[in-house]
Order: structure tokens, then sequence, then C-alpha cells
């Protein structure tokens, strides 16, 4: 009998047998790609993944299946209970290694106990979760043994396997690796294992999918993937020019100490930094600079930027590309998959770029996924430096899971994190108190004495003031509103000329158009106003006379702060942001970060409400009091090693609210949309430049009036009247 693993088609016809791949080559090639793939204190156990993952397909239906019988056969599930029984207890190879590793340890210390207690039970469920699911997702547990759960079919009776005893060689050399590379990863994670157990499953998980992809890939189309680690060389250099051009200045001589420091301490290589620098320091090309330099002490294999907002990533990845042109840079944050065609497909797959831009979602909610499409990028997050832009920003609700899986990327999985923030949450105190568990953090500039050069402007409290008519026709204004709607009704309100909307009603094509405008007219001279929501805060850099800001949290209100008299060229007394209040009814959220600002400037005072002091009670009060949502979190950390991963995806949503894209027809994107109406296949990625957002109730209300219609699951905007390239979505 002859195994194969895959079939091979010229057009229509299949071809002989002769061509198709040997089922032995195929486990052997993923084994030694998921060993290859994995960091060395995981790699015999990638290598069992790999060797193990298709041995279901030994099964003689399933080479009947292959040979043209078309009944469904599971080779997951057979696979996964294969290597579930060669980790039983009662095995040879796993009895010998207890009494002869295991034994010659302490039985007092309690990791040691936790780790037994792991050899036992977790061992095993590790790698049935991964192999059974490396298809179709990883499963639940399953404590009820529902249909769909590992543990259900690892009760399923498969027909013998004997081909893969006769024909894969399973040495007890990499059996015993394996299980002592678990059970030193157990004792390393002490009372922390479940954390760290849940992300390895996904890790191991990942190194295999990503494995099995590449491999079947290079058979069926004889391609072979370029690997491209190495081409930060030469980054430094290129960025350290990019610092020189900025000429001398006392701004741009504070931003030379505050990296000349950064650097300094970042050698410490401790793994997670804290860059707690104020608005319009240069905190991006800062943190790059910082992250090459520890890519290239500790051989990291890339950059990755995570950044709160999608409206960022196209303009922080713009300024990287000119700053390193040549290198591939990944921008990766789209609702749509990219072109089948697309170079960037490939990076996006597997995070193998030198440089990724993505956003918290993509990021996080890779990490949480159970798809393998998703997870295969999961391994690429190791041994590679995050930077956390705007770290302030996350949802309170999923700070525990959050920081719970940057923690376990960095103790176990080689990665090095740099978080930013103009108001830093003191994340040591936070991880201590949230997750019950201390983590050693480097600051990067202690030194915060020349902050003062950033303090650019005064604030001021506008109460219920008439904003629109307050605005002053002599100066460039900026007003940053709570939502799109308040948004809307200022700008419609105001009757100058030069006047600009910023909203996510618009299409990032329209934003973009509009930011460039508004950046030419304060160029040239010009008095424009600008009327926006938050998304103004999260990085742009435009430069205003004055600003007004909607009550909100600190961190709101010091990031608009940081648009105004950005280059500090005018003197602080004459560059004020206003805070106003508006009566309208906001979000739970932002009005609980309202009052506690009010409660801090009310004792402190306007004057000083950047300070460390009142940063750090600020962020004291809204993270760590008993009413905040943050404990949620911990409903979906791990507390144990049976783990209903499908569940915990259900349950882990970075926005509560999630927002939905309307397609916003155009003549550069008519012939994708005609063919989505027409059912054929189209370059979706193309129509990201396009697509305004807005939520759920918003679009069912759209749908419900025939303004909306959905092919294929792309939403496209009927009616043309309902959308202005100025203001966006008319809902």
């Amino acid at each position: 009998m002859k195994y194969y693993a895959h079939t091979k088609t010229y057009g229509e016809d299949v071809v002989p047998e002769e061509e198709w791949q040997p089922l032995k080559v195929h486990l052997e090639n993923v084994a030694h790609l998921s060993e290859a793939i994995a960091v060395d204190k995981f790699s015999s156990m990638a290598y069992l993944c790999g060797l193990t993952h298709d041995a279901g397909k030994y099964q003689l239906s399933f080479q009947r299946r292959l040979r043209g019988n078309l009944q469904p056969v599971d080779h997951s599930s057979a696979g996964a209970k294969e290597i579930y029984a060669l980790f039983d207890l009662n095995s040879e190879n796993v009895a010998s290694f207890v009494s002869g590793y295991i034994q010659t340890l302490s039985r007092d210390d309690e990791r040691e106990l936790c780790a037994r207690a792991a050899m036992k039970f977790a061992l095993p469920n590790l790698f049935a979760y991964v192999v059974s699911g490396h298809h179709t997702g990883l499963l639940d547990y399953g404590w009820d043994e529902k249909e769909d759960s590992l543990k259900a079919r690892l009760k399923k009776s498969f027909e013998p396997l004997d081909g893969f005893k006769e024909e894969v060689c399973l040495s007890d050399e990499k059996l015993i690796l394996a299980m002592k590379e678990f059970y030193d990863f157990t004792v390393s994670c002490g009372k922390n294992v479940f954390a760290g157990y849940e992300l390895l499953v996904r890790y191991l998980f990942s190194c295999l999918v990503d494995a099995d992809y590449l491999d079947t890939e290079s058979f069926l189309s004889g391609n072979i993937r370029v690997e491209h680690d190495g081409e930060l060389k030469g980054c430094e250099i290129l960025l350290d020019e990019k610092f020189a051009s900025f000429g001398v200045s006392p701004l741009s001589c504070a931003r030379n100490y505050i990296r000349e420091e950064a650097l300094k301490n970042a050698s410490n290589g401790k793994g997670m930094y804290l860059l707690d620098a104020p608005t319009g320091s240069g905190k991006t090309l800062l943190s790059v600079s910082i992250a090459l330099s520890r890519a290239r002490a500790g051989n990291k294999k890339r950059i990755i930027y995570v950044i709160p907002y999608t409206s960022v990533t196209e303009q922080t990845a713009g300024v990287l590309r000119g700053v390193f042109p040549g290198v591939p840079i990944l921008e990766h944050h789209s609702c749509f998959d990219f072109d089948s065609d697309d170079a960037a497909k490939r990076y996006a797959e597997r995070w193998d770029a030198p440089i990724i831009v993505t956003t918290n979602v993509q990021f996080f909610e890779s990490i949480f996924s159970t798809r393998p499409a998703k997870l295969r990028k999961l391994h690429n997050m190791a041994e590679s430096v995050i930077v956390f832009d705007e770290i302030h920003a996350m949802p309170l609700e999923c700070f525990a899971p959050c920081m719970e899986a940057a923690i376990e990327l960095n103790e176990h999985f080689g990665a090095e994190e740099i978080f930013l923030s103009a108001t830093m949450p003191s994340i040591e105190k936070l991880t201590e108190k949230i997750l019950g568990r201390s983590i050693g953090t480097v600051d990067l500039v202690p030194d915060k004495s020349l902050y003062k050069e950033f303090s650019r402007v005064r604030l001021e409290d506008a109460g219920e003031a008439d904003v629109v008519a307050a605005l002053c026709p002599e100066k460039s204004s900026l007003v940053v509103c709570n939502n799109k709607k308040t948004v809307l009704k200022f700008y419609e309100q105001y009757k100058g000329e030069y006047k600009h909307c910023l909203s996510t009603y618009m299409t990032p094509n329209d934003r973009f158009r509009v930011t460039n405008l508004v950046r030419s007219e304060l160029e040239n001279g010009k008095k424009p106003k600008l009327f926006s929501t938050s998304l103004i805060e999260a990085g742009m850099d435009l430069d205003f006379d004055e600003a007004w800001r909607e009550m909100a949290g600190l961190d709101n209100i010091l990031q608009t702060a940081g648009r105004c008299n950005r280059e500090g060229k005018r003197k602080a007394e004459e560059s004020v942001v206003r805070i106003f209040e508006t009566g309208e009814e906001t979000s739970p959220e932002i009005a609980r970060k309202a009052a506690i600002f009010r409660s801090v400037a009310s004792r402190h005072g306007l004057k000083n409400i950047g300070t460390k002091e009142c940063v750090e009670e600020y962020n004291s009060i809204l993270y760590v009091s008993e009413e905040v949502t943050v404990y949620e979190g911990k409903k979906i950390l791990s507390s144990g090693y049976d783990i209903d991963f499908k569940k915990k995806n259900r349950m882990f949503h970075y926005f509560s609210e999630y927002k939905e894209g309307v397609v916003v027809p155009c003549e550069e994107i008519q012939g994708i949309l005609n063919d989505i109406k027409n059912g054929k296949t189209a370059a979706r990625r193309a129509l990201q430049r396009f697509t305004a957002m807005v939520s759920i109730s918003e679009l069912r209300e759209l749908i419900n009036q025939g303004v909306v219609m959905t092919y294929d699951g792309v939403n496209i905007l009927e009616a043309a009247d309902r959308y202005d390239p100025d203001t966006g979505i008319i809902v």
C-alpha cells in the first residue's frame, strides 16, 4: 500500500499517483519546518506536532478518498488520538521519564507539584488540541462531551494506523526531549502556568499550521517561500540621518535628549519598556529607534508596531516607508482580505515582513482567535520587538487578557515590548492588582526635567460656552467632540470659510484628502477650522493656534492639547486649549473618565494636569477602583488545562461595540463592485479606502431604508445622495 498526503491536478485533470505527495514525506517535511519555525526551547514539541498532524491520513478510508471515494474522513481527530496515546502515563516512555527525571526533584516545591500535574493531564491534551484543530480551528475541551469538542473527538473510534507505525519513526529521544521541554516550561511558569499553557497551545498550533501551509503550497505550486529576516540591517543608519535632518531648536534638542536617554536605558535588556513621553516629543520615530536598537542587540526578527486606531496606520506606515525606502513594510488592518495576487498577502498570512504596522484589534484578536488563518501569524510575534502605541487607549475591559498575552509573549516566547503613552498607566501596579503577578519594566526616561519644553499650551475651562460662536477667525482652530453627531452639528453651524470635518462616517480616502488639505492650509497661513472626533488624537501631526476639547478623560484632553502649538512657535499663554461641555449624552466609559478628570483637576489645578503625579492619580482611579469593568477581563483568562478555546474566542471582543463597513461607490472601484454583485471573484482589498464605518444599529437602519444593500458580505451604499465627501455617510 502506498500512502499519500495530497493529490495534484493540472487544470481539471488529476495527475498519476506517481506525482502525488507521499504521506511520509509530507509528515517529515512539516515536522522539520515546525521545528525550524519554533523557538529553540519548544522545537521538539513542534516537531512532534508536525510529525503526527496527518497521521489520520493513514486510514484506508482516507486513501480511498484520495482515489475518488467521496465519503468524508476525520483524519485530524485520528491523528490527535494517536499522539494523545503517546503521552499516556501508562506508556513505557512517559513512565520512564517520570521516574528518571521528575522524581529526582523535591516534592515540596509548589512549582514542582504543578509541573507533575501538568505532565499527567496537560501534555496529552496540548498535543491533541493542536493536531485535532489544524484544519478547522482550536476546539473547546467540552465538559459535556458535545459533538464538536476535543473530549468527544478523543472518544471516537478510528481505523488502525498501521501504515503510520510502519513508515514514521517516532524516536524515544524526541519524545523525551518534548516532555522535558514541557516540564521545564511549566516549572518556569510557576503559579501563572495556566496562562502560559494556553499561549503555548496557540503558539504550537501556529507553528504547525504555518508549516503545513508552507509544505502543501510548495508541493502544489513548486514555489518555496523566502524568509525575510535580517532586512532590518541598515535601518538604524537611515533613522539617524532622519533625526539629523530635523535641525536645531529647543524642541529638537529636548527630543534628542529623550532619545539618548531612552537608548541608554534600553540597553538594560529587561524586555518590557515604558516610554511615557509627552505629546509632541516624537514618540513614533523615537520608539522605532529603540526597537531597532533592541532588535540588533537581541537578534530579533522583526518590529511590530501596534496602533489603537485604523485611521493612523496609513500615516505611520507612510512615515516609516519614507524613512526606510526599499524595506518591506506590511500595513495590516483591513476588514477585507488581501487580493490573491497581492504581494502583501504573503506577508499578511504569516507576518514575516521585517516591519509590520497593525492595529490592536488585528493583533489581539489574532491571538485569541481559534481560526488557523488568523493564528498562523502568532509564532512570528515571538522573537520580535513589539511597540504598543497609545497604550492608554486600550479598552478597560480588555486590559487583563491583553496584558496577560503580552507578558507571556515576553516571558516565554522571546518578544520584547515597548509601551508608549503621554498618559502612561502604572503597568507594574496594575498587573499586580488585576492579574496578581509582578513584572519588571524599564522606565526609558526616568529624568522628566526636559518635559517642560513640551508644555506649549494653557488649559482653560470653558464650561458650556457657545463653541462655534467663540471660534476666533484670525486663528486656526481644532474642535474635538465625543461623538460624530456633535461634530457634524458644529460643522454645519459654522458659516466661515476653510471649515472641515473628520469622522469615521467618512471613507479613509476622504479623511486623507481632508487631512492633507488642512495641513496645506496651515502651512500657507490660512486659518482652517477642523471639527473632529477623537480619531485626530491618535498621532495626527497637525498644529493649530487654538483647540477646543469636549469634556472627556485626561488622555483625551492632553492628546488634543498636543495638536495645539505643536512645534512651540508661539508662547503658551497665546495657545489656549479650552475644555467645554455640551450636556449631550455620551458613552458610560467617556462619562466615567470625564468625572475622574474633573476630580483630579479640581485638586491639582488645570495647569498641573499633565504632571506625573496627576497622571498616576488619574490612572489609579480609572483602572483600580471597584466599579471598573477591567475585572471582567478575568472571565476569559485561563483557570485550568482544559480550555474551551471557541467559547473564549466568542467572549473576547477588543471593542464592546463593533462597527460595520459600508462601501461608498466611485468610478475607481465600480468594476470590483459589479463583480461582487454578479457573484464573481473580486479584489476586495481595494475597497478599504472607500469604506466608511457605522455602528451595527445604524447599518440595520440604512438597510431597512433601502439605502444599503449587502452582496456576499459586502455592504454597498446604493443611494448617492446619502454620502457627502466632506462629512461622510448621512445616517
